[in-house]
Protein backbone atom coordinates (compact mmCIF):
# COMPACT_ATOMS: atom_id res chain seq x y z
CA UNK A 1 0.00 0.00 0.00
CA UNK A 2 2.84 2.25 1.16
CA UNK A 3 4.46 1.44 -2.30
CA UNK A 4 1.05 2.30 -4.60
CA UNK A 5 0.87 5.38 -2.65
CA UNK A 6 4.24 6.80 -2.93
CA UNK A 7 4.30 5.83 -7.12
CA UNK A 8 0.92 7.52 -6.84
CA UNK A 9 2.33 10.82 -5.82
CA UNK A 10 5.17 10.23 -7.94
CA UNK A 11 2.77 9.90 -11.16
CA UNK A 12 0.66 12.96 -9.84
CA UNK A 13 3.96 15.58 -9.08
CA UNK A 14 5.48 14.60 -12.61
CA UNK A 15 2.04 15.27 -13.96
CA UNK A 16 1.24 18.61 -12.21
CA UNK A 17 5.18 19.86 -13.46
CA UNK A 18 4.30 18.90 -17.47
CA UNK A 19 1.11 21.00 -16.94
CA UNK A 20 2.70 23.97 -15.10
CA UNK A 21 5.64 23.78 -18.05
CA UNK A 22 3.42 23.82 -20.73
CA UNK A 23 1.47 26.61 -19.28
CA UNK A 24 5.00 28.23 -18.81
CA UNK A 25 5.37 28.11 -22.18
CA UNK A 26 2.76 29.15 -23.43
CA UNK A 27 2.70 31.99 -21.68
CA UNK A 28 6.16 33.07 -22.75
CA UNK A 29 5.14 32.56 -26.51
CA UNK A 30 1.92 34.79 -25.57
CA UNK A 31 4.03 37.53 -24.13
CA UNK A 32 6.18 37.13 -26.97
CA UNK A 33 3.63 38.03 -29.19
CA UNK A 34 1.10 40.31 -27.82
CA UNK A 35 3.26 42.23 -25.60
CA UNK A 36 5.72 45.24 -26.81
CA UNK A 37 7.73 45.46 -23.83
CA UNK A 38 7.29 41.88 -22.32
CA UNK A 39 4.83 43.17 -19.99
CA UNK A 40 1.83 43.02 -19.52
CA UNK A 41 0.53 45.28 -16.57
CA UNK A 42 2.35 43.98 -13.24
CA UNK A 43 3.91 40.97 -14.87
CA UNK A 44 6.78 40.75 -17.15
CA UNK A 45 8.93 38.29 -18.72
CA UNK A 46 12.87 37.92 -18.04
CA UNK A 47 13.08 37.52 -22.01
CA UNK A 48 11.48 39.49 -24.72
CA UNK A 49 12.79 39.92 -28.28
CA UNK A 50 12.74 43.61 -26.84
CA UNK A 51 14.64 42.81 -24.15
CA UNK A 52 16.91 40.44 -24.97
CA UNK A 53 17.53 36.62 -23.74
CA UNK A 54 19.70 35.07 -21.12
CA UNK A 55 22.77 33.75 -22.06
CA UNK A 56 25.12 31.70 -19.43
CA UNK A 57 27.90 33.96 -17.82
CA UNK A 58 30.41 33.94 -14.84
CA UNK A 59 30.29 37.22 -12.77
CA UNK A 60 33.60 38.33 -10.76
CA UNK A 61 33.54 40.97 -8.32
CA UNK A 62 36.33 42.40 -6.78
CA UNK A 63 35.97 44.64 -3.44
CA UNK A 64 38.44 46.28 -2.14
CA UNK A 65 38.59 47.55 1.30
CA UNK A 66 39.45 50.93 0.43
CA UNK A 67 39.95 53.59 -2.31
CA UNK A 68 41.77 56.95 -2.30
CA UNK A 69 41.84 59.10 -4.78
CA UNK A 70 44.55 61.70 -5.45
CA UNK A 71 45.60 64.97 -6.89
CA UNK A 72 48.83 66.58 -7.19
CA UNK A 73 50.35 69.41 -10.02
CA UNK A 74 52.16 65.86 -11.67
CA UNK A 75 48.28 64.60 -12.19
CA UNK A 76 45.83 62.79 -10.60
CA UNK A 77 44.72 58.73 -10.14
CA UNK A 78 43.65 56.20 -6.98
CA UNK A 79 44.67 53.46 -5.63
CA UNK A 80 42.82 50.68 -3.83
CA UNK A 81 43.97 49.04 -1.00
CA UNK A 82 43.26 45.52 0.65
CA UNK A 83 43.75 44.25 4.54
CA UNK A 84 46.03 41.77 3.34
CA UNK A 85 47.75 44.84 1.07
CA UNK A 86 51.73 44.35 1.51
CA UNK A 87 54.92 46.24 2.28
CA UNK A 88 54.56 48.32 -0.91
CA UNK A 89 51.35 49.37 -1.03
CA UNK A 90 51.37 50.12 2.57
CA UNK A 91 54.42 52.58 2.51
CA UNK A 92 53.15 54.06 -1.03
CA UNK A 93 49.63 54.60 1.21
CA UNK A 94 52.13 56.55 4.11
CA UNK A 95 54.06 58.60 1.48
CA UNK A 96 50.89 59.90 0.17
CA UNK A 97 48.97 60.58 3.33
CA UNK A 98 51.93 62.72 4.27
CA UNK A 99 52.17 64.40 1.35
CA UNK A 100 50.18 68.09 2.07
CA UNK A 101 50.08 69.09 -1.64
CA UNK A 102 47.94 66.36 -2.37
CA UNK A 103 44.07 66.81 -2.45
CA UNK A 104 42.98 63.42 -1.44
CA UNK A 105 39.39 61.50 -0.37
CA UNK A 106 38.75 58.19 0.41
CA UNK A 107 35.98 56.35 -0.20
CA UNK A 108 35.63 52.72 2.35
CA UNK A 109 33.81 49.49 1.37
CA UNK A 110 32.87 47.47 4.18
CA UNK A 111 31.34 43.74 3.81
CA UNK A 112 29.47 42.69 6.50
CA UNK A 113 28.68 38.56 6.87
CA UNK A 114 26.17 37.56 9.02
CA UNK A 115 28.02 34.29 10.74
CA UNK A 116 29.30 32.86 14.20
CA UNK A 117 30.93 35.23 16.45
CA UNK A 118 33.90 33.08 16.62
CA UNK A 119 34.23 33.16 12.66
CA UNK A 120 36.54 35.96 10.61
CA UNK A 121 35.55 36.64 7.24
CA UNK A 122 38.16 38.14 5.16
CA UNK A 123 36.15 39.00 1.63
CA UNK A 124 37.83 40.76 -1.46
CA UNK A 125 37.22 38.37 -4.53
CA UNK A 126 34.14 36.07 -5.37
CA UNK A 127 32.58 34.85 -8.55
CA UNK A 128 29.49 33.38 -9.35
CA UNK A 129 27.81 31.47 -12.59
CA UNK A 130 24.27 33.24 -13.43
CA UNK A 131 23.30 34.97 -17.06
CA UNK A 132 23.03 38.17 -18.41
CA UNK A 133 20.15 39.16 -20.41
CA UNK A 134 21.54 40.36 -23.96
CA UNK A 135 20.03 42.45 -26.92
CA UNK A 136 22.18 42.32 -29.78
CA UNK A 137 21.49 43.58 -33.57
CA UNK A 138 22.88 40.40 -34.56
CA UNK A 139 20.38 38.30 -36.16
CA UNK A 140 22.16 34.67 -35.87
CA UNK A 141 23.02 35.66 -32.71
CA UNK A 142 19.32 36.50 -31.79
CA UNK A 143 18.44 33.14 -33.31
CA UNK A 144 20.20 31.24 -31.58
CA UNK A 145 19.40 32.97 -27.96
CA UNK A 146 15.57 32.00 -29.28
CA UNK A 147 16.43 28.73 -29.68
CA UNK A 148 18.63 28.13 -26.44
CA UNK A 149 16.04 29.54 -24.50
CA UNK A 150 12.79 28.00 -25.45
CA UNK A 151 14.51 24.68 -26.30
CA UNK A 152 15.18 24.47 -22.50
CA UNK A 153 11.59 24.84 -21.73
CA UNK A 154 10.78 22.71 -24.51
CA UNK A 155 13.24 20.35 -22.46
CA UNK A 156 11.25 20.62 -18.87
CA UNK A 157 8.61 18.98 -20.57
CA UNK A 158 9.76 16.21 -22.37
CA UNK A 159 11.35 15.15 -19.19
CA UNK A 160 8.13 15.34 -17.20
CA UNK A 161 6.18 13.76 -20.12
CA UNK A 162 8.60 10.95 -19.63
CA UNK A 163 8.73 10.74 -16.56
CA UNK A 164 4.77 10.31 -16.66
CA UNK A 165 5.03 7.45 -18.90
CA UNK A 166 7.17 5.63 -16.65
CA UNK A 167 5.23 5.99 -13.98
CA UNK A 168 1.68 5.25 -15.17
CA UNK A 169 2.27 1.73 -15.80
CA UNK A 170 3.93 1.04 -12.52
CA UNK A 171 0.97 2.65 -10.55
CA UNK A 172 -0.71 -0.87 -11.05
CA UNK A 173 1.78 -3.00 -11.19
CA UNK A 174 5.37 -3.01 -10.73
CA UNK A 175 7.32 -5.17 -13.47
CA UNK A 176 10.02 -5.76 -15.82
CA UNK A 177 8.75 -5.11 -19.43
CA UNK A 178 10.73 -4.21 -21.82
CA UNK A 179 8.50 -1.28 -22.84
CA UNK A 180 9.61 0.04 -19.36
CA UNK A 181 12.71 -0.45 -19.57
CA UNK A 182 12.76 1.38 -23.46
CA UNK A 183 11.25 4.46 -21.60
CA UNK A 184 14.15 4.68 -19.07
CA UNK A 185 16.76 4.32 -22.28
CA UNK A 186 14.54 7.43 -23.91
CA UNK A 187 15.19 9.51 -20.49
CA UNK A 188 18.52 8.94 -20.09
CA UNK A 189 19.22 8.94 -24.06
CA UNK A 190 17.43 12.56 -23.66
CA UNK A 191 18.88 14.06 -20.66
CA UNK A 192 22.46 13.29 -22.26
CA UNK A 193 21.62 15.14 -25.53
CA UNK A 194 20.40 17.78 -23.61
CA UNK A 195 23.44 18.19 -21.90
CA UNK A 196 25.20 18.22 -25.35
CA UNK A 197 22.78 20.61 -26.47
CA UNK A 198 23.29 22.98 -23.74
CA UNK A 199 26.79 22.53 -24.05
CA UNK A 200 27.20 23.39 -27.87
CA UNK A 201 24.75 26.34 -28.01
CA UNK A 202 26.33 27.92 -24.76
CA UNK A 203 29.61 27.60 -26.80
CA UNK A 204 28.42 28.97 -29.85
CA UNK A 205 27.11 32.25 -28.02
CA UNK A 206 30.35 32.68 -26.34
CA UNK A 207 32.42 33.01 -29.56
CA UNK A 208 29.88 36.19 -30.30
CA UNK A 209 30.35 38.42 -27.31
CA UNK A 210 34.02 38.63 -25.45
CA UNK A 211 33.08 40.00 -21.44
CA UNK A 212 31.51 43.03 -19.96
CA UNK A 213 32.67 45.24 -16.87
CA UNK A 214 30.99 48.05 -15.18
CA UNK A 215 33.32 50.92 -14.46
CA UNK A 216 32.86 53.53 -11.27
CA UNK A 217 33.06 57.19 -11.85
CA UNK A 218 33.75 60.14 -9.41
CA UNK A 219 32.59 63.50 -10.18
CA UNK A 220 32.47 62.49 -13.94
CA UNK A 221 35.91 60.74 -13.82
CA UNK A 222 36.48 57.20 -14.16
CA UNK A 223 37.53 55.20 -10.99
CA UNK A 224 40.29 52.44 -12.27
CA UNK A 225 40.11 51.71 -8.90
CA UNK A 226 37.05 50.79 -7.80
CA UNK A 227 34.68 48.01 -7.39
CA UNK A 228 35.37 46.07 -10.08
CA UNK A 229 32.85 43.38 -11.76
CA UNK A 230 33.91 41.98 -14.83
CA UNK A 231 31.18 39.72 -16.85
CA UNK A 232 32.41 36.68 -18.97
CA UNK A 233 30.30 34.13 -21.25
CA UNK A 234 31.05 30.60 -19.32
CA UNK A 235 29.47 27.07 -21.05
CA UNK A 236 26.61 25.67 -19.57
CA UNK A 237 26.55 21.66 -18.42
CA UNK A 238 24.97 20.36 -16.08
CA UNK A 239 27.04 17.50 -14.75
CA UNK A 240 24.06 15.79 -12.54
CA UNK A 241 21.80 15.64 -14.76
CA UNK A 242 24.68 13.86 -17.20
CA UNK A 243 25.17 11.22 -14.31
CA UNK A 244 21.95 10.92 -14.19
CA UNK A 245 21.42 10.12 -18.12
CA UNK A 246 24.13 7.64 -18.05
CA UNK A 247 22.47 5.96 -14.81
CA UNK A 248 19.13 5.48 -16.50
CA UNK A 249 21.20 3.67 -19.13
CA UNK A 250 22.77 1.33 -16.76
CA UNK A 251 19.06 0.77 -15.27
CA UNK A 252 17.91 0.15 -18.59
CA UNK A 253 20.18 -2.69 -18.90
CA UNK A 254 19.31 -4.14 -15.61
CA UNK A 255 15.75 -4.09 -16.83
CA UNK A 256 16.13 -5.71 -19.89
CA UNK A 257 18.18 -8.61 -18.40
CA UNK A 258 15.42 -8.52 -15.39
CA UNK A 259 13.01 -9.21 -18.31
CA UNK A 260 15.07 -11.78 -20.06
CA UNK A 261 15.42 -13.80 -16.59
CA UNK A 262 11.26 -13.45 -15.91
CA UNK A 263 10.12 -14.91 -19.28
CA UNK A 264 12.57 -17.55 -18.90
CA UNK A 265 11.16 -18.06 -15.32
CA UNK A 266 7.81 -18.13 -16.93
CA UNK A 267 8.95 -20.47 -19.54
CA UNK A 268 10.48 -22.79 -17.29
CA UNK A 269 7.63 -22.89 -14.70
Amino acid sequence: MKRNFLIRSLFGLTRLLFVLSVLMLLISIYYEIFSKNGAIGSTEMNNHHTRGYNVPARYSITVPDSIVSYKTKSGSASANFYKNSNDNDVSFLKKFQNNPNARKSKVINTIKCHSKPELDFTINYQTTNGYISIKSPNKWFTILQVSNTYFGMLSWIIIFFLLMKIFSPLRNEISFSIGMARKVRLLGLFLIIYNIIQLTSSFALSRFWGYAHIDSSKNGSRLAEAIQIQINPTLKFDFTFFIVGLGLLVIYYLLKTANSIEREHNLTV
